[in-house]
């Protein structure tokens, strides 16, 4: 399996869909690590319990227990390839060189 990762600006974006692109301006324009220790912080003794890989699954059920979920917005479709391939640089993960 490939992976890339394709860094894409919001301008970009906005140059072909303009909604989209400005609603990336602003907090969700920069990169992030979310990381929970403010809450941690706040609430004493919480902590996240589901792992990834089983949250992963979860949203996948969720998915697949309804037809409707599962179709596919042909706008964002074309739009996500058009940007792929339009974006400067692409970034090979490890997975992709195996």
């Amino acid at each position: 399996m490939t992976a890339d990762l394709v860094p894409v600006p919001s301008a970009l974006v906005s140059q072909y869909d303009e909604e989209l692109g400005s609603a990336l301006l602003g907090d969700k324009a920069n990169s992030i690590t979310f990381d929970n220790t403010k809450i941690r912080s706040i609430a004493r003794g919480w902590e996240a319990v589901i792992p990834f890989s089983q949250g992963a699954r979860e949203i996948i059920a969720w998915h697949d227990i309804d037809p409707a979920r599962r179709r596919v917005d042909e706008h964002f479709d074309q739009l996500f390839d058009t940007l792929a391939n339009t974006a400067p640089h692409r970034t090979t993960t490890p997975e992709s060189q195996s």
